[in-house]
């Protein structure tokens, strides 16, 4: 077997993942003008799109950077139903998780709900799930756009679906103890919260190492190496990355494929773009910036480049899996997930790196600025259950800490189980 038929085998839309770059170019152009013609069927977008002039069967992305601003969250809380095509009935309304202010609604025709549910379905299959694969689902559906998006992604894949909701308290532990005899082999979730199961399990008498679980699909927050490791090395499975934002549709944007080295954006459905955060010009690939991304295929809420405040970067090079849509780097951060100290921007990412990397440390912290000039570094954390502390462990933890950030640093340690645990994404900054 040839190396393209091996490829086609492991896609799951093979004529799509597999389209040469310039019709998958020239799709997206056509895909673009008909993107524009929605908005302007929008009150908002209509405004904001004044100086663009006519536009024909394909708009070129120069043309399309050019003429058309940048939407950012506080625009379409701002627009609320204005951002909305006009005269539209949406078959489903879910709402942004309010991490960041207030909720922004989000509007889903039965097209869009079809379109959305099918690339989660692609993002899973590149991810490692297969049809016919018993899954976890231990995430919220209500109106978050995660819960629902995988809800519907997984039943397109044609899995079997045991969905928890997302909880991580004793109770699903106990749960998850007859479960486990269902023999599920993956599961789909929020990092954070897989890592505070692996701290509740073995108070119900499991043990996670033991679990039949072979794959996960992760994502809804930024997560770093080191929690892939703990989540990896806790459940015994191979935990993949996936990258989905609320305002755009939610999870199945991009996906990480058995090579590791990125997560292929589906180019067929959006169009991204890597800008500087302080100037919003677009930046060379392989410069990493914030990510813009333009969904090609909403029909009530025809979005324009809207600022994820994510930071990534664009891949260039072509994957070894073969696919020919091209690859972001893992979301390093969110932009606006920073504490400034005395100056220093201090990432919770780089934080986190460096607690995971001691064995003695558990899976919660916190930070925040104290002082009177909020000059100085505080990190909660706790220890871990199953290994003690040292009894200089906040000493090693400054000493650490002090060798990357040059700043004042207060530790607190905190024991086991005794900080509070947020009941959806994680909330590192406080």
């Amino acid at each position: 077997m040839d190396s393209s038929a091996m490829t086609r085998t492991v896609c799951y839309d093979a004529e799509v993942e597999l389209m040469p770059r310039g019709r998958l170019e020239s799709l997206r152009e056509a895909l673009l003008a008909q993107v524009v013609a929605r908005a302007r069927q929008s009150p908002f977008f209509r405004e904001r799109l004044t100086g663009l002039g006519e536009v024909g069967n394909r708009l070129s992305l120069a043309r399309f950077q050019e003429h058309v601003p940048l939407t950012s969250k506080q625009d379409l809380r701002a627009a609320g139903t204005r951002a909305w095509v006009e005269g539209s009935t949406p078959a489903l309304l879910l709402a942004t998780s309010g991490t960041t202010g207030s909720r922004i609604m989000l509007p889903y025709s039965t097209g869009d709900l079809h379109r959305w549910h099918a690339l989660v379905a692609r993002t899973l299959w590149t991810n490692g799930f297969r049809t016919g694969d018993v899954v976890l689902l231990p995430v919220p559906l209500g109106l978050f756009t995660g819960g629902q998006g995988m809800f519907g992604g997984l039943r397109h894949l044609g899995c079997q679906l045991i969905p928890l909701g997302a909880t991580t308290t004793p109770v699903i532990a106990d749960a998850l103890r007859g479960i486990f005899g269902c023999s599920p082999t993956a599961v789909v979730g929020l990092p954070s919260h897989m890592l505070r199961l692996l701290e509740t399990l073995p108070a119900a008498g499991v043990d996670p190492a033991q679990s039949p679980l072979c794959i996960g699909s992760f994502g809804a927050e930024a997560w770093t190496e080191a929690a892939r490791a703990r989540i990896e090395l806790g459940f015994g499975l191979t935990a993949m990355d996936s990258y989905g934002i609320g305002e755009i549709c939610g999870p199945g944007i991009a996906a990480e494929c058995e090579a590791r080295e990125g997560l292929h954006l589906w180019e067929d459905a959006f169009y991204a773009e890597i800008v500087d955060r302080a100037s919003g010009e677009p930046v060379p690939d392989g410069t990493p910036g914030e990510l813009v991304i333009t969904p090609l295929f909403r029909e009530v809420l025809p979005l324009l480049r809207y600022r994820t405040g994510d930071e990534a970067a664009i891949i260039p090079e072509v994957c070894d899996c073969g696919r020919a849509h091209r690859r972001l780097t893992r979301i390093a951060r969110r932009l606006d997930d920073v504490l400034v100290i005395t100056g220093v921007n201090v990432d919770p990412a780089d934080i986190e790196r460096i607690l995971y990397s001691i064995p003695w440390v558990g899976n919660e912290f916190y930070l925040e600025a104290s002082g009177d000039h909020h000059d100085t570094l505080c990190i909660h954390l706790e220890a871990s259950e199953r290994q003690p502390a040292p009894l200089d462990a906040e000493t090693q933890i400054y000493e650490a800490v002090r060798r990357d950030f040059h700043v004042r640093v207060m530790v607190t340690l905190h024991a086991f189980g005794t900080l509070d645990r947020a009941p959806g994404k994680s909330r590192r900054i406080r």
